[in-house]
């Protein structure tokens, strides 16, 4: 918040305070018989003499941040017009409608109503009244809108009393009078209302039960419903990856290159040929060949 900004609202409160008591004075002194209009009570207002702590402001509006124009310069902005009485609390009309009687009628010490003034001209022009129907006799009146002293009386009050008491089983007889009735009788009637209530209390008790037990059989449906929704969408994902899958698998075998095959030790593949087991170191030979 700007400096110039605290300094205007500072002399807008001063000056708001001055004014209030200024119309307050005025409508002590004078007691108006049918209100004041805005424009009498500014008249009235300016003649008064504010207080010798008041202090004429210095500046009434707040600047405002310069403006660009469609060529990017820098707008000559408008000064504001100066209120016709700077040096007054009451510095315009303007300032005395919008914030010093809102501020009274806020305080409910002034009201806004309808007053019948008579006019000062009685003689009525001639365009207004028809053919053939005579003019009114008396003065001719307008009604005008005027502030007055507020009734404290017409302000409406707040109810203080706090709303009954509702009765559980009032319509079966719950707190009814049973003085006129007999002592058996009595007895009877209240053993009836009792037993009443209780039947009541029980049928409600079940509406709740069964209330309760359907919300959760539709909360049960609800999460079974999205299980199965769930278990859909990851079996319809699983099916996916396996279509993709099968496609890739022929395109990975034609792209992968063909490594090829160690060739094994001959001696260890050859095929063996067996010496005649004529001898004996022949037939040790075959033994250790085939241990081989």
């Amino acid at each position: 918040m700007s400096a110039a900004f605290q300094r205007v609202v500072q002399q807008n409160q001063t000056a708001l305070k001055e004014g209030v008591a200024i119309v307050r004075n005025i409508i002590a002194k004078n007691p108006p018989p049918t209100g004041y209009t805005t424009l009498e009570l500014y008249k009235l207002a300016i003649k008064e003499q504010p207080s010798p702590e008041f202090k004429p402001p210095t500046q009434h509006t707040i600047p405002t941040r310069p403006k660009l124009d469609a060529k990017g310069q820098i707008k000559q902005a408008t000064p504001s017009p100066e209120p016709p009485n700077p040096t007054h609390p009451v510095r315009s009309m303007t300032f005395l409608k919008h914030n010093i009687l809102p501020f009274l009628e806020g305080r409910r010490e002034l009201q806004k109503t309808r007053a019948e003034r008579i006019l000062a001209h009685t003689s009525l022009p001639t365009k207004n009244v028809k053919k053939g129907k005579p003019a009114p006799d008396g003065p001719a009146t307008e009604t005008v809108w005027v502030w007055a002293p507020a009734d404290p009386n017409s302000w409406p009050k707040q109810s203080t009393t706090a709303p009954p008491k509702e009765v559980y089983g009032e319509d079966l007889g719950v707190g009814e009078d049973l003085s006129h009735l007999s002592k058996r009788r009595e007895r009877a009637r209240r053993a009836k209302i009792r037993a009443d209530v209780h039947a009541m209390k029980v049928a409600e008790g079940i509406a709740r039960q069964k209330v309760k037990s359907e919300a959760g059989a539709a909360l049960r449906r609800k999460q079974a419903e999205q299980a199965a929704r769930r278990e859909k969408r990851e079996a319809e994902a699983r099916a996916k990856a396996e279509v993709k899958v099968k496609a890739a698998a022929p395109l990975r075998r034609t792209s992968a290159p063909q490594v090829p095959r160690a060739q094994a030790p001959s001696s260890l593949f050859a095929k063996r040929t067996e010496v005649p087991a004529t001898s004996r170191p022949a037939r040790e030979e075959n033994f250790m060949s085939r241990r081989l």
